[in-house]
């Protein structure tokens, strides 16, 4: 399988991301047998602001690249990690009586 040169510079990043903000986290996620970490969006936004604003467009694609990041770490039981996002801009929030159809595969917080 081709894996596509901006797929890989993206994971590359979120690793970065990651080891700079969340790795003891992860690890002590993982120690505690659980399979998932909770990211803050403004450490994304900080990080990098296209990382984040990639994240709102693509959100189901922008997930799959953070789990892969978690995956190349020499962790044991590193595989089927899966993220949460909190702390959404204002802009992603919405009412349940908001949602439109404009609004499907992007990013919002009800």
């Amino acid at each position: 399988m081709l894996v596509e040169p901006s797929v890989i510079d993206t994971i590359k990043q979120f690793q970065d991301f990651i080891e700079t903000f969340y790795y003891d986290l992860l690890l002590e996620s993982i120690r505690n047998g659980e399979n998932h970490i909770v990211i803050d969006f403004s450490n994304i936004a900080k990080y990098d602001i296209e990382l984040a604003n990639e994240l709102l467009k693509n959100p189901e694609e922008v997930l799959k690249v953070i789990e892969k990041a978690i995956e190349t770490f020499d962790i044991e039981n590193n595989q089927n990690v899966r993220v949460g996002i909190k702390n959404l801009p204002q802009t992603s929030i919405l009412k349940i009586r908001e949602v439109r159809s404009k609004h499907i595969g992007k990013l919002y917080e009800v």
